[in-house]
């Protein structure tokens, strides 16, 4: 369901009344994703279960799984039709990935009581500069600092790997050695995958997950470089 709605992102309804008529697309299409399971019955999606909690009017329902997958299976034919948007689309997902989570609209609560503390931390993650910068965009946002730092980040490290293996290094020491920042890189590539492809809104509440992460990750990556630097 969410890889439908990034896939749909900047289309109009005009756009696809000729792929429903013809047949492209399913009809599941014209109810807006993440409806009550209700709303399908009409489409066919109306299987009954024994189970209780399996046939409410809710995320649990036995029909759920079908219905996502026909959502799915309609974002990979528009995504056929012009990979291209829905890369911009992605994009346009990894800038609200960057944001600073104190942005998160649910947290409102929690900025109203943490004053300084956020006032500084979007002061160090550059969100002034990116709202400058985003006054010039036609959509989307440039989030922060994490925007650059995410793949910065990870091409630094690839790199310190690389250079190990150039100098003889065996890969199984490399390997053995580098296990746990791989890890934590191989974690913080897919978050930032998954979090920009297959939501657009709230992409930055993924980013929680692994905010801690990133931040021992630079650091680690950061002072390892800063040492190859010094010794040459």
């Amino acid at each position: 369901m969410g890889l439908w709605r990034v896939a749909l992102f900047r289309y109009e309804r005009a756009d696809m009344d000729p792929l429903l008529r013809e047949g492209s697309l399913d009809r599941i299409v014209t109810v807006p994703p993440f409806s009550p399971p209700s709303r399908y019955r009409v489409l066919g999606y109306d299987r009954l279960s024994d189970v209780p909690s399996l046939s409410r009017d809710d995320f649990h329902n036995i029909n759920v799984p079908a219905i996502s997958a026909a959502y799915g299976d309609a974002a990979r034919r528009l995504i056929a039709s012009d990979p291209l948007h829905f890369i911009g689309n992605a994009m346009i997902g990894y800038g609200n990935f960057s944001a600073p989570s104190t942005e998160y609209d649910h947290l409102t609560p929690d900025r109203n009581r943490m004053g300084f503390h956020v006032a500084a931390w979007r002061v160090l993650t550059g969100l002034p500069l990116a709202r400058l910068v985003d006054r010039a965009l036609p959509t989307g946002t440039t989030g922060s600092v994490f925007l650059v730092l995410i793949p910065l980040g990870l091409l630094v490290h690839a790199r310190l790997v690389g250079r190990r293996r150039r100098e003889g290094e065996a890969i199984e020491r490399v390997v053995r050695e580098e296990a746990a920042l791989i890890g934590a890189g191989a974690l913080v590539l897919y978050t930032a995958l998954v979090g920009s492809a297959l939501e657009l809104g709230e992409n930055v509440r993924f980013k929680f997950m692994i905010e801690p992460l990133l931040l021992t990750y630079w650091t680690v990556v950061a002072v390892r470089w800063w040492r190859l630097r010094r010794t040459g």
